[in-house]
């Protein structure tokens, strides 16, 4: 993965993990929370979302960040509506009750990261995907770090 992302760009990797890690803002988070763990009653639309495991103290954007980083990882391997994945992203800042500024790229890069791993740690002939994930990676890391608009965020879910 450092080969592939080339030095400059693990450096930056590197410091998001460690700006997320030393900052001393933090709160109960869920702690990777994820969309699998999100559970909707059919009809009702009553929903839970089934945590515990991870439990941390982290950052406040840590749990928002890593949903948001699934719903864009999910959209770059899915496809589809770039205005239908936005709807779900503004979804779930109202319901949080804040926007992610710039750690939206940087927690979806370290959960796509650590996805990355855990299919390589535990997934036979993972490499056929390799330069797949490393490509999307070049691409979160290399987007400009003072772009904060919906417009970044609308490209990079339609990667």
């Amino acid at each position: 993965m450092r080969r592939s992302l080339g030095e400059e760009r693990w450096k930056q990797v590197v410091a998001w993990c460690r700006l997320t890690v030393a900052d001393p803002g933090v709160v109960l988070a869920h702690g990777a929370a994820g969309l699998g763990a999100f559970v909707v009653e059919p009809g009702s639309g009553r929903s839970d979302l089934l945590v515990g495991e991870d439990a941390c103290a982290a950052p406040w954007y840590f749990d928002l960040g890593w949903v948001v980083g699934e719903l864009v990882e999910l959209q770059w391997q899915l496809g589809g509506d770039k205005e239908s994945w936005q709807a779900l992203t503004s979804a779930l800042f109202e319901g949080y009750g804040r926007e992610l500024g710039q750690e939206w790229k940087s927690m979806a890069a370290l959960r796509i990261l650590l996805h990355v791993h855990d299919i390589a740690a535990y997934v036979d002939d993972f490499d056929r995907g390799f330069d797949h994930y490393c490509d999307f990676l070049r691409f979160l890391v290399d987007l400009p770090q003072n772009e904060d608009s919906e417009d970044s965020k609308d490209e990079a879910q339609g990667q």
